[in-house]
């Protein structure tokens, strides 16, 4: 295999309260946020209720199917269901 550099850059905010940052950290241009999540952490931790305080401007969808260990098949759903323009 031919060496490469590969490089992804990622900023994690990580602390208590943090997610009242979220809409300072969101392109303004951006309109259509697709939120990938498990229903587990969706449901207990109130984490979605408080994103959509936060960026109230946007259309935001989730997809809360995410299992544990999820398949190929499971990410290509959520793939296509990221390039879909009528998602609600």
């Amino acid at each position: 295999m031919e060496p490469f550099n590969f490089n992804i850059p990622t900023k994690i905010l990580f602390g208590e309260s943090r997610i009242r940052e979220l809409g300072e950290q969101i392109n303004p241009d951006l309109n259509r946020i697709l939120i990938v999540t498990d229903k587990n952490v969706s449901d207990k931790s109130g984490a979605l209720v408080k994103i959509r305080s936060q960026l109230k401007d946007k259309l935001i969808s989730v997809f809360d199917g995410v299992e544990e260990n999820p398949s190929i098949d499971l990410i290509q759903k959520v793939k296509l269901l990221s390039q879909d323009k009528n998602i609600q």
